[in-house]
């Protein structure tokens, strides 16, 4: 039988996978309803949508969201800055991506594997024994597929379990590589950027409560702790409000590389890199912990799962993860920067291109100011 912690969208894919051979136990120290419940919008990109048409043929994905097939951006005066669809991502990848209702789809997940009587049990809430659970798993292997820094969940999994596979959690104690998104620093937006087709700059920005286990109010958590954020933070947060689309959007307009769809026979070199840009929060970067549960059922399956295969893995993307990283964290120290500042600042820095000449993120369109200016966006 097989342990995955994390019964969250990762945790309850890995599962699902692997119950088609064994025995799986989820265990989550958060309890069901607010697993189910806790909702945030978030953008599925094309790697992870052919993960879920190929795992799951019959689904409507209408059911738990909408195609992204557009982003807008304005100046703050309320003038069209730029508009671009994303047609190409379509032409090049084979679909859209889609904007993804959180709540919706761990309850048709959860819903699923109760419809089609699949061998997967639950452990819900905190009064369980987590390294009781793991003592007793007998040797079988352990998933950490939790989204909330396992230390502080109090999981207690560390490197002593020979067979403790780190996927997508958040601390390094079994294989050494880079989490993006976890770096919980305190109650910030996190701010992300990729460049648009073509020259401008595109903003997308996530808000996340570390330590929490619900979403509470992002309007009323701005009002009383980003009052000293840049002007544009401020009104992005507004227009996704307004729109109904909360807490943690990733938007890009990044065009993909093909992918081939993606099927129980597939082979592990068509996952590729992570397609995901920046990840930020349980929630985000799920096309990536797709791919990374799809990984473990492919590796655990096919050659049989070792800790160096994993390592080989992440070896491969970590350079250009650590480069995410870095810029991910200089930019979140200069949220607190009043917005002129802030603006000269992270021109000066997206502009040092000489040491990453090859990352993405930081490849920037010379009108750095102008384009960082854009405040809100709206999806069609």
């Amino acid at each position: 039988m097989h342990t995955v912690i994390g019964g969250g969208i990762a945790g309850t894919i890995l599962a699902m996978l692997l119950a088609r051979q064994k025995d799986v136990t989820v265990i989550d120290r958060l309890s069901e309803e607010t697993i189910r419940s806790s909702g945030a919008g978030f953008v599925l990109w094309p790697n992870g949508v052919k993960i879920f048409r190929s795992l799951f043929p019959t689904w409507n994905l209408d059911e738990i969201g909408t195609d992204l097939t557009g982003v807008k951006t304005y100046k703050k005066n309320g003038d069209l800055f730029t508009s671009k669809d994303l047609q190409s991502t379509f032409e090049q990848s084979g679909c859209y991506p889609i904007v993804i209702n959180r709540a919706a789809l761990m309850d048709k997940l959860y819903n699923y594997i109760q419809k089609k009587k699949m061998p997967v049990s639950y452990v819900f809430g905190r009064h369980v024994n987590y390294q009781s659970l793991l003592a007793d798993s007998n040797g079988s292997s352990v998933f950490l597929c939790s989204g909330i820094n396992s230390g502080v969940q109090g999981y207690g999994v560390t490197a002593s379990y020979a067979k403790v596979y780190n996927f997508v959690g958040v601390s390094p104690t079994f294989l050494p590589h880079i989490t993006i998104g976890h770096e919980y620093l305190g109650d910030q937006v996190r701010a992300g950027y990729m460049p648009l087709l073509g020259d401008r700059l595109y903003f997308r920005y996530s808000f996340f409560q570390p330590y929490k286990t619900h979403f509470s109010d992002p309007q009323k958590k701005l009002l009383t702790k980003f009052s000293r954020f840049p002007t544009c933070v401020r009104e992005h947060i507004e227009s996704l409000n307004n729109k109904e689309i909360s807490v943690r959007p990733e938007m890009s307009a990044k065009a993909l590389p093909p992918l081939s769809n993606i099927d129980v026979d597939a082979c592990l070199p068509i996952l590729g890199d992570a397609l995901c840009p920046m990840t930020s929060g349980s929630g985000q970067g799920v096309s990536q912990a797709l791919e990374d549960a799809y990984i473990a059922y492919l590796l655990l399956n096919e050659k049989g799962l070792t800790p160096t295969m994993l390592r080989d893995y992440y070896a491969e993307r970590l350079p250009r993860r650590e480069m995410i990283r870095e810029a991910s964290l200089k930019v979140t120290q200069m949220m607190s920067l009043p917005e002129e500042e802030f603006i000269d600042t992270w021109g000066k820095q997206a502009l040092r291109k000489n040491s990453y000449p090859n990352n993405p993120i930081l490849t920037l369109p010379t009108k750095i100011t102008e384009a960082i200016k854009c405040g809100t966006i709206s999806f069609y």
